[in-house]
């Protein structure tokens, strides 16, 4: 951690407005399994986008005061509702950890976005990736990218439990994300003639209740639950590998293959529904090459894969519009290239 030498009383009295940004991610393959310590690839959702600003408020540094403004709640921090308690536990950690020391006194908090919350696109590590560096930048401090990561899982470990990492990274980098808890990260950029159509299925999705079905899968009594439960996340693992093999070589019909392998594997895990399903299976009779939920499942967004061979793009849109047509709320295009 680097800290800009900052004289405490100019800074308690500055004004100004510090931000910071985070984006939305699409887990392409990987979900689930990944909290189990098979790899996982991510993709940044570029187009969707978090935004927190923070702005002093002349509370004295002794006893700081705290305000919020965002969709779930506005007024002072400590007021805020249980859903809201990630939140809480961050700005008490980054303010006493960044702000005391600089002498820093309370602030106000402005979060908006264009991420859907609760549909596995990440919204939750988006707000703490965004916060972090808002306050940081507000204390004057740099923080490293294992810096951010870590102050993220604090906030996603309350939010969700057993959090694995995946979303603490894939919101806060700009390239596709190959991630493997305890291993090293690697990013790297997709160059594969395809296109990924996002749909939300306008049903909150229930990542930490899917979770813990899984787990309760994989340590069942019934010995024959538990050793197809554990087949499964190791299938899943095997498939994210291939599935990065499709994406280099750019083989976008093994892809697809791939996906559809995914989606059937993790309705065996009970982790899909009957909204993603229905979208699913438009995806694919509309002539997607693949397609499967994407993120904790039980609602949320579904990916569906598209060739670019097409000229005009006339079958991107024939599959979004059947996508809409089986009532899909929103769609939102990920080219898979540059």
């Amino acid at each position: 951690m680097s800290k800009d030498k900052i004289n405490p009383g100019k800074q308690a009295s500055r004004r100004g407005k510090y931000t910071g940004q985070a984006h939305g991610k699409i887990i392409l393959i990987g979900e689930h399994s990944v909290v189990h310590f098979k790899p996982a690839i991510a993709l940044p959702l570029m187009s969707t986008c978090m935004e927190a600003a923070v702005e002093a408020n002349g509370s004295l540094s002794s006893a700081p005061n705290f305000s919020i403004d965002c969709k779930y709640f506005s007024g002072n921090l400590a007021d805020a509702p249980g859903n809201l308690s990630n939140v809480k536990s961050l700005v008490a950690i980054l303010s006493q950890q960044l702000c005391r020391p600089q002498g820093l006194g309370g602030f106000n908090i402005d979060i908006s976005s264009s991420i859907p919350q609760e549909r596995g696109m990440g919204s939750s590590a988006a707000v703490a990736v965004a916060l972090i560096r808002a306050i940081a930048d507000y204390a004057g401090v740099v923080l490293a990218d294992q810096e951010i990561f870590d102050y993220t899982q604090i906030s996603e470990n309350i939010a969700h439990g057993n959090a694995s990492g995946l979303d603490s990274i894939a919101t806060a980098h700009d390239k596709a994300v190959w991630f493997e808890r305890g291993q090293e990260l690697k990013v790297f950029d997709c160059q594969c003639p395809g296109t990924l159509l996002v749909a939300d299925t306008g049903v909150k999705g229930g990542t930490r209740q899917a979770v813990d079905d899984v787990r309760a899968l994989l340590y069942s009594q019934e010995r024959g639950l538990a050793r197809k439960a554990a087949e499964d996340i190791d299938r899943l693992g095997q498939l994210t590998e291939e599935a990065a093999q499709a994406l280099s070589g750019g083989y976008m019909r093994k892809l697809g293959y791939i996906l559809d392998e995914a989606q059937d594997t993790l309705s065996a895990l009970t982790v899909s529904s009957p909204e993603l399903d229905r979208l699913i299976d438009a995806a694919r009779q509309a002539g997607a090459l693949g397609a499967k939920l994407t993120g904790g499942g039980r609602g949320g967004c579904m990916i569906a894969l598209v060739p670019d061979d097409d000229p005009g793009s006339t079958l991107l849109s024939v599959v979004e519009n059947a996508l809409r047509a089986a009532g899909a709320r929103r769609t939102w295009r990920l080219p898979l290239h540059g």
